[in-house]
């Protein structure tokens, strides 16, 4: 049954203004799935802060990066320790898509983390209906199913995010568990040891490269993707 532009606005509205309370994020997030290469698993030290910084830690064996990412003013870094290369670049979708195995920007990434599965400031409604007990609004950039006052699912034409779990329900700040999809791989992601809004360390988003470090290019980092085997 169609829904009224009005409602299907309005809960658009709440649903971004919850997510927008999470302005710093801070998890270990679990990742297992399956990809180009086979089955994967991993284990990425994620923190946010509004409007657009994001660092991502692929963590190695014994507590080692295999990349440290960060985002802010429109530019990303990534720095591989192992072989003091790093990659400064301004695409940064091409850069996350290259490590990750999906195209995000900083705010699909926040918006994913935080529950809505796109962001949803300053999109109208495009049409909205109701379907049992979901909800279905289509937004400009894709769609959301919305059971209750929670995202189920989100659809854009990069990726597909589904909420599991009655995380809101629960009382927690941010989604327990993800799944997410891309034409690449599918996910599950468990997030533990989750800190909403507590202060970050200033440095957290401040790359320091060690002197002699070697500039890479994109072309030069499609081997350090989440989703295949370290390289050698």
């Amino acid at each position: 049954m169609p829904l009224e532009s009005d409602a299907a606005n309005r809960l658009v509205a709440e649903l971004e203004q919850d997510a927008q309370s999470v302005e710093r994020y801070q998890a270990v997030v679990r990742v297992r799935g399956e990809g180009p290469e086979g089955r994967f698993s991993a284990t990425e030290l994620v923190l946010f802060e509004r409007p657009d910084r994001v660092r991502v830690e692929l963590l190695a064996t014994f507590g080692s990066s295999r990349f440290i990412a960060v985002t802010g003013g429109g530019e990303i870094t990534v720095f591989f320790p192992r072989s003091r290369e790093y990659l400064e670049e301004s695409a940064v979708e091409d850069v996350v898509a290259a490590l990750l195995g999906i195209r995000l920007n900083p705010q699909e990434v926040m918006a994913i983390l935080s529950g809505t599965g796109l962001p949803l400031g300053g999109q109208g409604a495009v049409r909205g209906e109701q379907r049992r007990d979901r909800v279905r609004v289509h937004l400009a950039q894709g769609t959301v199913d919305i059971e209750g006052e929670q995202v189920r699912e989100a659809r854009t034409s990069a990726y597909r995010v589904v909420y599991p779990t009655e995380w809101k329900r629960m009382r927690r700040g941010a989604p327990d568990r993800i799944e997410v999809a891309s034409d690449k791989i599918e996910a599950s992601l468990t997030v533990e040891d989750l800190d909403i809004n507590v202060r970050l360390d200033p440095e957290a988003f401040v790359i320091s490269l060690p002197e002699g470090a070697s500039r890479l290019d994109l072309a030069q980092i499609e081997g350090e993707a989440v989703f295949v085997r370290p390289r050698q």
